[in-house]
């Protein structure tokens, strides 16, 4: 999962006490706490700190919140979640705001001893900032990165701030190979820098359903994730409407935050493509607590995700290891979670007939979908152990960290 580790490996987490000294912070936008909106990547640094944290490796873990929900830390069982605001409103805040952040991280950093600060790539936070401690950019997917995949022009200003906080990084994940080559292509980032590609962990507390809790009379076939066009939400009424045609138990459900863009609400345009017929059978929940989510996902019988652009698809990770199964494009990323293994049903994207046709099959047939998730449930538990993905975490820190200290060490 990550590329390979010379010298020692990870030594370290094997000795003794297998403890180090490290705190590092996560800058993010999103975080579910207090009831806030919060996507994918906001879950994903939410399962990750706490993770290091019960690793007992020693690894302190503090979350800054880079917004205007709160002013007061907020401890998350053991974890610090603290805000910086964005003060500034005007033509130039965006510049504006991220020179205050760049002031307020740094002392942040000299009060409680933070070693290294993750960023995330969306929108650049740290652009134009200057850190002293050093900084992992994760590559969970930026504006130019979607926007090239789906064909549309990122706005300038957006490009310069991606682009800059990308280029002032000192090393880089990608939460997948393709996350990690095309936005390397695209902003040409410096190849004396650390790179490598580690999967997103998984933190499911709930054991999955049984095969033999799947045989229904009624078939739940379950969506979640944003409801936003570059997830393929628009191919999903147009794919329901012909599973409705040949079935009459069948139901869908909607889990997910919608994207209103341009003032327009996706799910609204996602809603008037449902036929007559099947809009009846259609449940939108809207966004839910990340454990009611997973509630919904363990007692669904399919799982569908016809996504035209990711950089990981936590979602479908997700899915197989609740033991579902599960009809998604076919795109790199997905790919490469789901490796050779025939585990579940790819069709290509944007391809109402092969998503329809996949998904008559599971529901026509019990004893393939049953077999499908033990599948796809046996391939995700084989190729992503939490354990190991969070202690490839921890070492490209203490890297990443050992380097920014001979670094200095060499200019002095």
């Amino acid at each position: 999962i990550i590329d390979p580790l010379e010298e020692s490996s990870m030594h370290w987490l094997n000795s003794a006490n297998g403890s180090i000294e490290m705190h590092i912070a996560f800058l993010t936008t999103e975080y579910p706490i207090l009831g806030m909106k919060c996507g994918g990547i906001g879950i994903f640094i939410k399962h990750l700190s706490h993770l290091i944290v019960k690793s007992e490796t020693g690894v302190k873990v503090s979350v800054v919140y880079w917004g205007n929900k709160f002013t007061e830390t907020v401890w998350d069982d053991g974890i610090s979640v603290i805000p910086i605001n964005q003060p500034h409103k005007s033509p130039f805040s965006s510049f504006i705001n991220r020179r205050y952040l760049n002031k307020k991280l740094n002392l942040l950093v000299a009060k409680i001893g933070i070693d290294l600060v993750e960023s995330i790539d969306w929108e650049g936070p740290l652009a134009f900032c200057s850190l002293s401690v050093p900084v992992v950019t994760r590559l969970h997917g930026s504006n130019v990165y979607f926007d090239h995949l789906s064909g549309n022009k990122t706005p300038w200003n957006v490009r310069l701030m991606e682009y800059n906080a990308l280029r002032n990084s000192d090393a880089y994940i990608g939460v997948s190979r393709q996350a990690l080559d095309l936005t390397d292509k695209l902003f040409s980032l410096s190849s004396n820098k650390r790179k490598c590609v580690i999967y997103n962990p998984v933190d499911i507390n709930m054991p999955p359903l049984s095969s033999s809790d799947m045989n229904k009379n009624t078939i739940t076939i379950l969506y979640w994730g944003t409801i936003v066009e570059k997830k393929g939400v628009l191919d999903l009424p147009l794919i329901f409407n012909r599973i409705c045609e040949q079935n009459d138990n069948v139901k869908l459900i909607l889990i997910g935050q919608d994207a209103v863009v341009n003032g327009s609400s996706t799910w609204e345009k996602c809603k008037s493509l449902f036929s007559k017929q099947s809009i009846g059978c259609v449940s939108y929940l809207g966004r839910l607590p990340y454990d009611k989510t997973m509630s919904y996902a363990n007692s669904a019988d399919i799982c569908i995700f016809p996504s035209h652009a990711e950089t990981f698809g936590l979602v479908l990770l997700e899915a197989m290891l609740l033991r579902k199964a599960i009809v998604c494009s076919d795109i790199d990323c997905f790919q490469e979670i789901i490796g050779d293994s025939n585990c579940v049903c790819k069709c290509r994207v944007k391809r109402i007939d092969e998503f329809a046709e996949a998904l008559q099959r599971l529901i026509s047939n019990p004893i393939y979908r049953c077999e499908q998730a033990d599948r796809a449930y046996l391939n995700a538990t084989a190729r992503f152990n939490t354990n190991e993905i969070v202690a490839q975490n921890i070492e490209f820190y203490n890297r990443v960290i050992r380097d920014s200290s001979k670094h200095h060490v060499e200019e002095s």
